[in-house]
């Protein structure tokens, strides 16, 4: 059952806790001052760190371990709950 057929009438309530609102604070300081020169690039579930070359092609530079990721693009009708209630514990 995908998440379309399983949908309730009743909005769902996603409950994020203290470690991940630090989490999520620490990215968006990071983004601040995260240079032009390197990006990130989710590959089969690594999360690597690129830059280019000479060419103009990517290279791989690093990767970082333990930060969950994807790549692909989800389909939003059926695997992305969009209308949840977000609660802050």
């Amino acid at each position: 059952m995908n998440f379309k057929e399983g949908r309730k009438n009743t909005m769902e309530k996603i409950i994020v806790t203290k470690e991940e609102q630090r989490a999520i604070r620490a990215l968006k300081r990071l983004a601040k001052k995260w240079p032009d020169s390197i990006s990130l690039f989710s590959w089969s579930g690594t999360l690597c760190v690129m830059k280019r070359d000479s060419t103009g092609l990517l290279a791989e530079i690093d990767a970082i371990q333990g930060i969950d990721n994807d790549g692909g693009c989800p389909g939003y009708e059926t695997e992305v709950n969009k209308e949840v209630e977000i609660e802050y514990a």
